[in-house]
């Protein structure tokens, strides 16, 4: 069987080799972090995230804001 820990570092090396830059990990799982390599940590952006408002937050945050063709710079789209 394999433990807690190991199962977080095969998830997020996984996750670097699907081209995934952003994770999500539990809060709780954040010792885990020390099994992953460095090279991979470095290319990766990490949120140890205990609540799932903070979870939504990340998740619907746009990613780069339009501008709309009146000027309103209020909109945005995920690319």
């Amino acid at each position: 069987m394999v433990g807690r820990s190991a199962q977080a570092k095969q998830k997020l090396l996984a996750a670097h080799r699907a081209g995934i830059t952003t994770v999500l990990i539990p809060e709780r799982n954040e010792p885990d972090l020390d099994d992953v390599p460095e090279e991979v940590l470095g290319q990766l952006t990490v949120h140890a995230v205990s609540d799932v408002r903070r979870v939504l937050e990340l998740a619907l945050e746009p990613a780069c804001p339009v501008p709309a063709a009146d000027g309103d710079a209020s909109r945005s789209v995920r690319v």
